[in-house]
């Protein structure tokens, strides 16, 4: 199993430098849930490498939107979730940063006492320090992100 884990981790660094082009661009890729329902995700690149995902899900006609932030950075992952106000949705999705409630928010990397192999798989002797299912969840929806293609036209600036 540890090798699994190591190779989750592997994949993460490697998926999130693969088809950022040279210098900084953000990249904005949509994916349609239902007729009112749409999932935006923003893919903030330096060089050839991914800095910060934001995943903002519109929260079809009624309700209000949901943002999931990953900022990556020296082996660390800090995963925020964010809740916004309806009205603040044309804003989120031309990029801007208007203020969120943070619903939860943690980091996963080595400055929490994990490390590579131990990430998934609790370090020996600390079971607290084991992912929850939440988390699991998060991770696996940032690879699948960084996963997707990045063409030349979702570039935004």
């Amino acid at each position: 199993m540890k090798w699994v884990v190591a190779a989750l981790f592997m994949i993460l660094a490697d998926v999130s430098m693969v088809r950022a082009a040279e210098g900084d661009k953000v990249y904005l890729l949509e994916e349609g849930e239902d007729a009112t329902s749409t999932h935006y995700y923003f893919l903030y690149c330096t060089g050839d490498s991914v800095q910060r995902v934001r995943w903002i899900w519109n929260g079809e006609a009624q309700n209000d939107p949901t943002v999931t932030e990953y900022v990556i950075k020296g082996g660390t992952v800090r995963v925020s979730h964010l809740k916004g106000e309806r009205d603040q949705l044309a804003d989120l999705l031309a990029g801007k940063e208007p203020s969120l409630k943070t619903v939860s928010s943690y980091v996963l990397g080595p400055e929490k006492g994990y490390d590579k192999e131990g990430q998934i798989l609790a370090p020996a002797g600390k079971a607290e320090q084991a992912l929850t299912a939440q988390q699991r969840v998060d991770l696996s929806n940032l690879l699948e992100i960084l996963a997707r293609e990045r063409p030349a036209e979702a570039v935004v600036r």
